[in-house]
């Protein structure tokens, strides 16, 4: 079961603006997110263009067991340590096995063998950044419209064991197009212009 309890309030004035409260069953999850979303949308009174519409419209994946490993690796990896590195590459793995799809899961387990040789976490840096590079590229082959795999393949070209500047300007430049408020995007495209 899941239960979740959402408010939206003005920040300025702290004007309640909406709130709703949800108990549903885990396997309902995605629909519940489209649900909230709707309302989200619907109390604020604003008007999506197309391309907004359509990036809030998609699903990572439709498999809740691996979108619940995904979000366990999302956790693990905010930690930024050896340990909970690998961790996470072990849930992003997960999410794989199950969805394979799930080309958000594909980017942020590129990322995390990246960081992994980066932080001298592993001995094996030049397998990890080569298996980084690859897991890149499929998430990228997956989902060419996902920000985050353009960002994950922009940043990875960008590192030594790799440098090829002119993808990682390209792919940079490709996320900012995808999603002009990714903030990520332009601190690795100035970054990368550096």
């Amino acid at each position: 079961k899941v239960r979740i309890t959402t408010q939206l309030i003005e920040a300025e004035s702290g004007k309640h603006l909406w709130a709703e409260r949800y108990d549903r069953d885990f396997k309902d999850i995605f629909e519940l997110q489209d649900e909230v979303l709707g309302k989200i949308v619907g109390a604020l009174k604003i008007t999506l263009t197309s391309t907004e519409q359509r990036s809030l419209a998609r699903r990572e994946t439709n498999n809740p067991e691996a979108y619940d490993a995904y979000l366990k690796g999302l956790k693990q990896e905010s930690f930024f340590s050896k340990d909970a590195n690998l961790e996470s590459r072990r849930y992003f793995e997960r999410a794989i096995e199950l969805d394979p799809a799930f080309a958000t899961a594909y980017a942020h387990l590129a990322q995390s063998y990246s960081l992994a040789q980066e932080n001298s976490w592993t001995d094996k840096k030049e397998e990890f950044s080569k298996k980084a590079l690859a897991l890149a590229k499929k998430a990228v082959q997956l989902d060419d419209e996902l920000p985050q795999a353009h960002w994950a393949l922009g940043r990875i070209v960008a590192r030594p064991l790799v440098r090829d500047m002119d993808l990682a300007l390209a792919s940079m430049k490709r996320v900012i197009e995808l999603d002009p408020n990714y903030a990520d995007g332009y601190a690795s495209y100035t970054t990368t212009l550096n």
